[in-house]
This record gives structure tokens, C-alpha cells and sequence, in this order.
């Protein structure tokens, strides 16, 4: 008898959380193997998973015997739906649903329209799908942390200390003192390794000159901002209603408005299409502190990194003696030469990095301002060929990085 109090005590303690990933991007940031029907979230650029199968791997990860975690959430386009819901198959997740926007309108439509169909109040731990994770198990114990204080009604985000002066990454400031102790976590959080202490959050700011990105450095408590949320459905409606009343109106409009396919939901296309395009941290979070809406920051300290340009593939990359890295099938001669496996458009921003097939074959490209060798498509030199576990699809195509 007392065990099976123990157990209903549990279940009733239990936080539901409701994972939610944002794959909507238009991925122009690595052309040409990143494009609008296939962007940089699903491909296969470090290990054998895409980044948005590894974004919906570390969140099934978190539930535990005090959090329960509900089939992922997708906000996305129409023209992705398969492709999302084929590559969860491939790593044994099922789709929750998939919120299919008409229209792009940044992340805080997407959140919104994620909160208003849930219809209950499950923790919301929201996540973009392009970004990679070195340690899952830091990641696991910071997301924890940040649910519990986000089930006692915090906004909480996740961001990231910052390694050098970059100019590419918003910042945030934290206030000097810690905003939650141990103490006031349930036992099975607490009992969690945890990275660091909670902060208070009190200002956004915006991406630095060097300069001030050095000075940031230099000063401490300032973190880069990694673009993860948590937060209750309830609070998140609550902060939109109160800062942009307008995109929650209009979101709510589209809902009431759409049409559900088994697992794939469409808002209504006219009333989605009237909402403005604003991103959570523009119409909510950087409105927070000093509010009635205070805002918290977990430390993550993870291996993050959000892939944002080729330079950023080539540091996460395993690399061989001459300093090249390769994914997939890739002909290679000398150091500087790189390609791509499928069809794609081929392009290079005037670097020595970057190069994509066309027509299925391998195009070299040589240092900055030299032409590559003829060679390169006649004489296989190094060929570097990975292998995956599950086969990626025929449209994702291979790179090769210096």
C-alpha cells in the first residue's frame, strides 16, 4: 500500500514538458548544400544524424522519474512535413505534430502557435533545430535545471559563456546574484549534476563591434545568446498578450482557422499571413527584465555551437593531418580542395573553404585567388568516403571543408 502512494505521488509531482523544435529557416547561411527545400538543419554535417535528429534526440532525453515528455512539437514549412517526419522515423521518435506555417513569421508566431494548440499547460522547452551539442549529458542537466524553475512560472533561457570576441552572436548581461539555490528544486532535480546557478537576466544586447565584444570578455557575466527557451504554455500567452497583444490575436485567428491532417496541422493561410514577423527575444525577452515577467538564464556549458557559417563546420569537424575534414564522399588533392556528392548549385565566397558538385560531379576550389587544378576531377588522390548508419537521403548531399 505505501508503495503504490509513493507511485501516485509521483505521477502527481511529474512536470510534463512539451518539446517544441523550430525548423522553419530559409537556409541561405551555408549555400549550396543548405537551401530552402533543404536547410542546413537537415543535413548530415558531423555525425550520422542531422542536427534537427539530434535536436529532437537530446530533447526526448530529458524526461526522468520527476519529468514526462510529451512527442515532440515541429514548426515548420509545408514543403518539409516528410522530410521532418521521415528523419524522427529514422531515430525512433514519433511525431507529435507538426505546425505547418504558410508563411515564414520568426519564432515568436511559431512559439505562440505552439503554446495556443497544446490546450493544456505543459512546460514549453523550445529549441532550434540547426545546433549542435559536443556533451548531451550537460546539455540534459542544464534543460533539467531550467524546468524546474520554469514549472514554478519563470521564463528561463539557456545561453552559452563565450570563448572569444564574436560579433555574429547576440549577448546577454546577467545580474551578479544567483536567483535560485538548490534548495528550491524538487529532490529528483536537485539530485541532477547541475552546471551552475540560475541567473537573474538584466539586459539583451545586441551583436557587439569587436571591441565591445573584448570588453564583454573581459568584464564577465556576459553569455551568448543560444536561442533556447523554457517556459509554461501559460506564461509565454500571458508575456505575448501583455508586450505584442496583436500576435497572439492573430495567431489565435489562424488557429481557429485550421485544418488538421493526422498528425500535420495547417493554420489558416489569410490569417497567418496577417501576423507580423517577430522573434522572441524582439517581442518578449528583451522586454522582461525589470517587468512583471522576470527572466531567468541557465549556463550552458555543452559543446554549443550553431553552425552559422562554413568556418563554424569546419571546428566541429574531425580533421586529418593536413588539417582537412570531410563528410561523405570526397575527392580531395593536396589541402584545399573540397566537394559535393549530389547535384547542387555551386558556389564560393572568395575563400579557399567552401566548394559544391555540380551535376554530380566534384568541383575543386583552390586557395584565394588561384585556380584549382584541372587534376582534381580526372586523378582521385585522397578520397575520403563516411558512412552512415541509416543512409541519408537522396537529396543531402556531402562537403568537404579545409
Amino acid at each position: 500500500m505505501l508503495t503504490i502512494k509513493i507511485f501516485a505521488i509521483n505521477i502527481l509531482n511529474m512536470i510534463e514538458i512539451s518539446p517544441n523544435i523550430l525548423c522553419g529557416g530559409s537556409g541561405p547561411r551555408l549555400w549550396s548544400l543548405s537551401r530552402t527545400g533543404f536547410p542546413t538543419e537537415f543535413l548530415f554535417l558531423t555525425r550520422n544524424e542531422s542536427q534537427f535528429q539530434e535536436a529532437a534526440q537530446r530533447l526526448a532525453a530529458l524526461g526522468k522519474d520527476s519529468i514526462k515528455v510529451a512527442a515532440p512539437v515541429i514548426v515548420s514549412g509545408e514543403d518539409r512535413r516528410f522530410l521532418a517526419s521521415e528523419q524522427l522515423r529514422e531515430v525512433c521518435i514519433v511525431l507529435g505534430v507538426a505546425l505547418l506555417e504558410p508563411a515564414g513569421r520568426n519564432t515568436a508566431p511559431a512559439l505562440t502557435l505552439a503554446a495556443v494548440q497544446n490546450g493544456q499547460d505543459p512546460v514549453l522547452v523550445l529549441s532550434p533545430a540547426d545546433q549542435t551539442i559536443d556533451r548531451p549529458a550537460a546539455f540534459t542537466a542544464a534543460v533539467q535545471r531550467a524546468i524546474a524553475q520554469a514549472e514554478q512560472g519563470n521564463i528561463v533561457i539557456l545561453d552559452v559563456t563565450p570563448e572569444k570576441p564574436e560579433t555574429g552572436y547576440g549577448f546577454i548581461r546577467t545580474a551578479k546574484s544567483s536567483s535560485a539555490s538548490p534548495s528550491a528544486m524538487p529532490d529528483q532535480i536537485r539530485s541532477a549534476p547541475l552546471c551552475a546557478n540560475v541567473l537573474n537576466v538584466a539586459a539583451f544586447v545586441e551583436k557587439p563591434s569587436l571591441q565591445t565584444a573584448q570588453k564583454y570578455l573581459s568584464e564577465g557575466g556576459y553569455y551568448w545568446n543560444a536561442g533556447i527557451s523554457v517556459l509554461k504554455a501559460s506564461v509565454w500567452l500571458a508575456a505575448i498578450e501583455h508586450f505584442v497583444p496583436a500576435i497572439l490575436q492573430s495567431t489565435r485567428a489562424a488557429w481557429d482557422a485550421r485544418k488538421t491532417d493526422g498528425s500535420f496541422v495547417r493554420p489558416g493561410k489569410a490569417e497567418f499571413e496577417a501576423i507580423s514577423s517577430e522573434s522572441v527575444n524582439y517581442a518578449v525577452m528583451e522586454h522582461c527584465p525589470g517587468s512583471e515577467f522576470p527572466i531567468q538564464m541557465v549556463p550552458l556549458d555543452a559543446g554549443w555551437n550553431d553552425l552559422g557559417a562554413w568556418g563554424a563546420v569546419w571546428q566541429v569537424q574531425s580533421k586529418d593531418a593536413q588539417g582537412n575534414a570531410h563528410v561523405g564522399d570526397v575527392l580531395h588533392t593536396d589541402r584545399h580542395y573540397l566537394g559535393a556528392r549530389q547535384p547542387s548549385p555551386g558556389g564560393d565566397d572568395g575563400v579557399e573553404r567552401l566548394g559544391g558538385g555540380r551535376d554530380g560531379r566534384c568541383r575543386a576550389v583552390g586557395q584565394q585567388g588561384k585556380q584549382p587544378r584541372r587534376e582534381t576531377h580526372r586523378q582521385p588522390t585522397h578520397r575520403t568516403k563516411a558512412r552512415r548508419t541509416n543512409p541519408a537521403p537522396k537529396s543531402a548531399p556531402s562537403l568537404g571543408l579545409v
